[in-house]
């Protein structure tokens, strides 16, 4: 009798610890795949500042 009540509990506590545990899995994937993407971005000195407030200005003027 007690043995299917330790069954359930076991599970369900299962699926309370298994949430977290996925969570710190994938954002530690995501965190792995940062310096990748950094690779890939526009090296460092492409944009100056000035170039910057040019774009700014002609796509939002408003500010």
């Amino acid at each position: 009798m007690v043995k299917p009540w330790l069954l359930r509990f076991h599970r369900w506590l299962t699926l309370v610890f298994a949430v977290p545990l996925a969570v710190i899995i994938l954002t530690g994937l995501i965190l792995s795949v940062e310096p990748a993407a950094q690779i890939g971005a526009a090296p460092p000195g492409t944009l100056s500042a000035d170039r910057m407030v040019d774009l700014l200005a002609r796509h939002d003027p408003e500010g």
